[in-house]
């Protein structure tokens, strides 16, 4: 089940991110919520390092709908359920993921870093994406 999810996940942000204009390397969503009920995020996707638009759509709730199963069935018994997913999808079909458990400040986008962007959300979970 938690495979299946992943794959949901990948083939949503994919579909979305080859069906819109533009060619990207990377695309992905970083998932936060509170209570697992309300959520927020950062859908992000780049080329060669800069940010591109990047829109879900008619797909938002299917994918808000899949990280939210995700946070339950990866959640172990006896710890916390994670605050945050980064979850990061090359053009190639490769796909990673990493959890927050404390940190909500993790992988925040703000005026203050927005022109760190790429490192913070892409640079985190592909670290060779940074030598380019």
């Amino acid at each position: 089940m938690e495979e299946d999810l992943i794959i949901e996940i990948g083939r949503t942000l994919k579909k979305a991110a080859q069906t819109q204009e533009g060619d990207w390397d990377y695309a992905g969503y970083m998932f936060e919520t509170k209570d697992g009920v309300s959520s927020g995020g950062e859908m992000f996707r780049f080329h060669t390092g800069k940010r591109i638009p990047f829109r879900l759509g008619r797909d938002m709730k299917t994918i808000t709908t899949a990280f939210k199963q995700l946070r339950e069935i990866t959640r172990v018994d006896g710890d916390d359920y994670w605050i945050k997913v980064l979850f990061v999808l090359r053009s190639d079909g490769e796909m990673k993921f990493l959890f927050e458990f404390d940190d909500w400040d993790r992988w925040k986008i703000t005026p203050a870093n927005v022109d760190q962007a790429y490192q913070i959300l892409v640079g985190d979970v592909f670290p060779g994406a940074l030598a380019n």
